[in-house]
């Protein structure tokens, strides 16, 4: 069973950059984010086998961030393996010279934020709210993997929470 979250709003996103961060990576998850983000959005899971629902979701939270000004990289953890909460020293972040971040914008569950706050000097801000958990069930079609819906389970650790 996943963690199932919810991406924090576009206003609270911005408020959580620290002022003086000129240069921001969006790293991503193709985990528990990845799946609610799918079931959410109603999009495949993966295409070509890489996260595609929380790839979108960092693409537009890069365009916002890019029309505010921001110097934007997003970094995607891809495959099946590893995911931020199982992790090893497989996934360093990129080393691009040219652009090393100010800050960290996590679009993980929270367990992943804890993964990288591990493996990382520089501040990581999660983008994600815990909402309950997500058990499903998925059929690969063609290129994508697709969440069958009617064979999934969502348990909300708070039942006032609207999807």
């Amino acid at each position: 069973m996943a963690v199932f979250s919810d991406i924090i709003s576009d206003q609270k996103i911005l408020v959580s950059i620290p002022d003086e961060s000129k240069k921001i990576l969006v790293f991503v998850c193709g985990g528990c984010v990845n799946e609610s983000l799918a079931y959410i959005k109603d999009t495949p899971i993966l295409k070509n086998d890489q996260p595609f629902a929380s790839k979108m979701e960092a693409e537009r939270i890069s365009n916002l961030l890019t029309q505010k000004g921001y110097d934007v990289r997003i970094e995607v953890l891809d495959g099946a393996m590893p995911v931020l909460c199982i992790f090893d020293d497989l996934f360093p972040l990129a080393n691009d010279d040219q652009f090393v971040p100010d800050v960290i914008l996590a679009l993980s569950c929270h367990s992943g934020v804890a993964g990288l706050e591990m493996l990382q000097s520089k501040p990581v801000i999660p983008l994600t709210k815990q909402i309950g958990y997500i058990a499903y069930t998925y059929e690969d079609i063609g290129n994508e993997r697709i969440m069958i819906k009617s064979k999934t389970v969502v348990r909300l650790l708070d039942k006032q929470v609207n999807l």
